[in-house]
């Protein structure tokens, strides 16, 4: 199905050695609402053959915490997200630097 690697990789730093994770895709749960082509809803969980180390360079994402009655209470939070690929629509630039930008928490209503 494919292959993951987990390292320290902004695209302009040096790489470090010995920080590397490579670990083979099982099975990708695509966002339903997700079309090729379209930047929305572009997310997907994957799941590996094998767990991942939490190490200084390989972080996990935060979502709601699990058994969380009141995920209400992060409605208009500010939250950073990040990531690689197209940063223009008109110009269909792509940049190989990892992008960081603030979305804010709507509710799931």
């Amino acid at each position: 199905m494919g292959e993951v690697v987990l390292e320290q990789n902004d695209g302009i730093s040096p790489r470090i050695d010995g920080i590397r994770q490579m670990r083979n895709i099982v099975q990708q749960h695509v966002h339903p609402k997700y079309r090729q082509g379209s930047a929305y809803f572009d997310i997907a969980v994957l799941e590996m053959d094998q767990p991942i180390s939490i190490t200084n360079y390989v972080r996990p994402i935060c979502f709601n915490f699990q058994g969380d009655e009141n995920i209400d209470k992060y409605r208009d939070a500010l939250v950073t997200v990040t990531g690689y690929g197209q940063i223009s629509r008109e110009a269909n630039e792509k940049n190989m630097a990892l992008q960081e930008g603030q979305l804010r928490v709507y509710s799931q209503e």
